[in-house]
């Protein structure tokens, strides 16, 4: 088809619309704004968009036009994995760091997601907690896990492990802490909260909490109503 910049209408479409267009539909490509719906159909070789195009003089456009409308109602909510919290493996491959949270929508589709139904909870997984590696009077302990659905785990406990106290997992709703000891106030590293990256440690070796999941990947495909309860990035 051929746009025009400042106008809404596509023409000179040369799939007869009737076999492919509808009103709704989400439409892409150079010079159509993100999110973009066909509006109306207005002939078999024309359509009116919902926004104007942003480029273009009676310019050809090679379209993607994505025909199934998804319309998504979030009542509750979706979360991403909560990630495990850094332990003391090295010999197994651990560099003591915690490991990321994982994303809690993704999609390559056009969608239009409902946030304004319900809940409407959209979290990304917690990173997990760091290790600490040679803190205050050489003391070494585990990270907290991330939260998410699936909660992250603990950090296993030091070999030597007399007076010290356990890491925990995360939750759904929160970051586990760090392992820590009874006398020494060194403490591993706690576990992100959703959308949260875990917390990371600076003792003889420094080590890096998990990064945070991703709320949505993938929100140029995604037209929201409402806003819902979005803890986490937004990307692509």
């Amino acid at each position: 088809g051929n746009r025009t910049s400042g106008s809404p209408v596509i023409t000179g479409l040369d799939v007869d619309t009737a076999d492919w267009a509808a009103e709704g539909q989400r439409v892409f490509g150079t010079g159509i704004p993100a999110g973009a719906k066909i509006l109306s159909v207005d002939s078999s070789s024309q359509i009116t968009l919902d926004m104007n195009a942003t480029s273009g003089s009676g310019t050809s456009t090679s379209l993607t036009v994505h025909t199934v409308i998804i319309n998504l109602f979030l009542r509750g909510r979706v979360q991403g994995r909560g990630g495990d919290g850094g332990d003391f493996d090295f010999a197994g491959g651990s560099t003591g760091n915690g490991a990321p949270g994982g994303p809690a929508f993704y999609s390559r589709y056009a969608i239009n997601l409902f946030l304004d139904v319900g809940a409407g909870e959209v979290w990304g997984g917690g990173g997990g907690g760091a290790i600490l590696n040679g803190g205050p009077f050489g003391v070494s302990a585990a990270g907290g896990g991330g939260a998410g659905t699936l909660p992250g785990g603990a950090g296993p406990r030091p070999t030597s492990n007399v007076n010290y106290v356990d890491a925990l997992p995360g939750t759904d709703t929160a970051g586990g802490v760090g392992g820590s000891w009874t006398t020494s106030s060194g403490k591993g590293g706690a576990g992100g909260d959703p959308g949260q990256p875990g917390e990371s440690t600076s003792g003889a070796v420094a080590h890096t909490g998990g990064a945070a999941g991703d709320a949505i990947d993938g929100v140029s495909y995604v037209v929201k109503t409402g806003s819902g309860d979005i803890r986490g990035s937004e990307i692509n």
